[in-house]
């Protein structure tokens, strides 16, 4: 996220009467900003796990081999959108 994202997402919150030209103030809210965008890839990254699971509790469970197999590549593709959510923490 740029500098400017972030103030903009911080005025939109209501930072109205902040002083965005001291480094110390801009520091605190990248790092809170940091911090959010850690937590909201987590949370995602939990959901396509769950789904993960789910898909592969169908696949045990399904009849017919084209569910199992339609069951087996929502589970991979679950799979694939969680360690893709991830990857995005590591990039600076």
């Amino acid at each position: 996220m740029t500098q400017d994202q972030i103030i903009e997402l911080a005025r939109k919150a209501g930072f109205h009467n902040f002083y965005w030209t001291q480094d110390y103030h801009m520091g605190i809210v990248q790092r809170f900003a940091a911090f959010v965008a850690a937590h909201e890839r987590k949370a995602c990254a939990l959901v396509c796990d769950e789904q993960e699971q789910r898909s592969i509790a169908s696949v045990v469970n399904a009849k017919r081999s084209r569910d199992r197999d339609i069951y087996g590549s929502a589970a991979q593709t679950s799979g694939w959108n969680a360690a893709a959510i991830r990857a995005r923490g590591d990039k600076p």
